[in-house]
């Protein structure tokens, strides 16, 4: 695996980083090896996969909160304020299936020899054999597939870009790393803060599913209030990202975690696919808000309109962040 710099990607438009691949995309035969070598990795991850209780060696870089306020920034762990050597010690899998983009796990940090937990991390590891693969048939390489490459050093530079808010409006990002898994496969891991709370997808799946028949009005009444609770602070963590000239283009339910770390604070994850250094007005025409409003509310036409219609409220037409009105 080669080593990544910055320098290495290419500037689409001035706000598309591209890394190259580590095999030639424009030769159907070196393709070709690339996934051959990718099905014996993916064979041997198969009989030897990531387990509970699996230890990685890791060294952790020492770092400051971006603030003190616990009103507003979530509190660094241990293992992040001293840094060093620590053990991984996966403790549950949040996504280990197949052709996903990413694995990830959540792992408890020790020191060597040391049963004690130091805090828990995120690993979203970018394990190139459980990736979709690449086709040597595809007419444009680039643009099907989802490099490994890609995805670890997209994300490492929008949370450079966001370094500021870490720990308030997104996770706190302790480095991309290079590590060997089980399998002999050399793989990059993005190390991330572990959040306490659900996603916004798992809060709508709290109230059942009502695209027909509507909700009894308790229930009806409970969803709506929980939902422009959310939508405000949703909305300033979008303003806040897009005000560092991010652009998400994976924004979900799936990807918004909600945490009771500060009131109703909500934490934008997965920057996989975003646009950096984006210029004012690109980031003025592209609709994430409006993606943001849709996120918040994922049921039937009746609560979509409700929310829609309470939104108008409290965001102002050329799209400002928004101002809290009464519920």
């Amino acid at each position: 695996m080669e080593a990544d710099n910055v320098s290495d990607a290419f500037w689409h438009r001035g706000y598309v980083p591209l890394f190259p691949y580590e095999f030639d995309a424009s030769d159907p035969e070196k393709v070709q090896e690339y996934c051959d070598q990718l099905t014996r990795f993916r064979q041997l991850a198969f009989k030897n996969p990531l387990h509970l209780g699996l230890s990685l060696d890791i060294t952790i870089a020492s770092r400051k909160a971006a603030s003190t306020n616990p009103n507003l920034f979530r509190l660094l762990p241990p293992f992040a304020l001293q840094g060093g050597q620590y053990q991984l010690v996966l403790k549950n899998a949040i996504r280990c299936e197949p052709d996903r983009l990413s694995q990830v796990w959540v792992a408890d940090v020790r020191k060597h020899n040391d049963e004690s937990s130091w805090g828990y991390v995120v690993l979203k590891l970018f394990q190139a054999s459980l990736l979709p693969f690449p086709q040597p048939t595809w007419q444009d390489p680039f643009g099907e597939y989802s490099c490994p490459r890609q995805l670890a050093c997209v994300e490492e530079l929008v949370y450079n870009a966001l370094q500021d808010i870490q720990g308030c409006t997104v996770p706190y990002f302790y480095g991309k790393h290079a590590l060997t898994l089980s399998n002999g496969e050399p793989t990059r891991v993005n190390l991330l803060e572990y959040i306490e709370g659900q996603t916004l997808a798992e809060l709508h799946d709290t109230y059942p599913a009502h695209r027909t028949t509507p909700l009894e009005p308790k229930q009806y009444r409970e969803l709506l209030k929980k939902l422009k609770h959310l939508y405000v602070p949703a909305m300033q963590g979008i303003h806040e990202i897009n005000d560092r000239h991010v652009v998400l283009r994976d924004l979900k339910p799936e990807n918004i975690m909600i945490t009771p770390s500060a009131s109703n604070q909500v934490v934008f994850i997965d920057f996989g696919h975003a646009f950096l250094n984006a210029p004012e007005e690109f980031v003025k025409s592209y609709p994430n808000p409006l993606w943001m409003a849709s996120c918040v509310i994922k049921c039937c036409r009746q609560h979509d309109n409700d929310v829609k219609k309470w939104a108008k409220k409290c965001l102002s037409p050329d799209l400002q962040p928004p101002i809290p009105v009464p519920l």
